[in-house]
C-alpha cells in the first residue's frame, strides 16, 4: 500500500510529467523487483508526451503487476521488457524465460482481471501468452 501511494504521489508531481520520468519509473521498478535479472528497450520515447497523467498512471500499474508476476511466479532469469511509442499508437512488451504456465488452467485472479480492465481504460488490449517450461510473454497494445 505504501508503495501505490508513492507511486501515486510520483504521478502528480508535475517535475516527472515527462516521458524521460516515466522511463526513469519503469526501471526503478524492474530494478526493485528484478535486480540485475532484466532489459528494458525503449522507442519512441518522445512519443509518451502524449500520454495523460491518468494514462500514465494506468500503464504504470498495468506494467508494475506484470513485473510482480515475472518476479513471484516465473522463476526467471531474463525479462525483457519492451516500449515502443510512436504517432499510431504504444505496445509494452513483458517477456521472461520462466517456468511458464498453461493459461487454460489459471483461474483469473484480481490482477489479471484489473490489468484487462486497465488495459481498456486505455483503450487498448492485453494479450498474455505462455507455455509451461517455455516462458510468458505479456503484451499490451493501444492503437491510436
Amino acid at each position: 500500500m505504501l508503495e501505490d501511494l508513492r507511486d501515486l504521489v510520483w504521478l502528480v508531481d508535475p517535475s516527472h510529467d515527462s516521458a524521460e520520468g516515466l522511463l526513469m519509473k519503469m526501471r526503478s521498478v524492474a530494478e526493485s523487483l528484478l535486480g540485475d535479472r532484466f532489459t528494458l528497450q525503449a522507442e519512441g520515447v518522445p512519443s509518451l508526451h502524449r500520454l495523460r497523467m491518468a494514462e500514465r498512471r494506468e500503464l504504470l500499474l498495468i506494467y508494475k503487476e506484470l513485473l510482480h508476476n515475472a518476479a513471484r511466479h516465473a522463476r526467471a532469469d531474463k525479462v525483457h521488457v519492451g516500449l515502443v511509442a510512436t504517432a499510431g499508437g504504444l505496445r509494452l512488451t513483458v517477456a521472461d524465460n520462466g517456468v511458464g504456465f498453461d493459461p487454460s488452467t489459471v483461474t483469473p485472479g484480481h490482477g489479471l482481471h484489473s490489468m484487462r480492465q486497465r488495459a481498456q481504460r486505455l483503450g487498448g488490449e492485453l494479450r498474455i501468452e505462455s507455455v509451461p517450461g517455455s516462458g510468458t510473454e505479456a503484451v499490451f497494445v493501444r492503437t491510436l
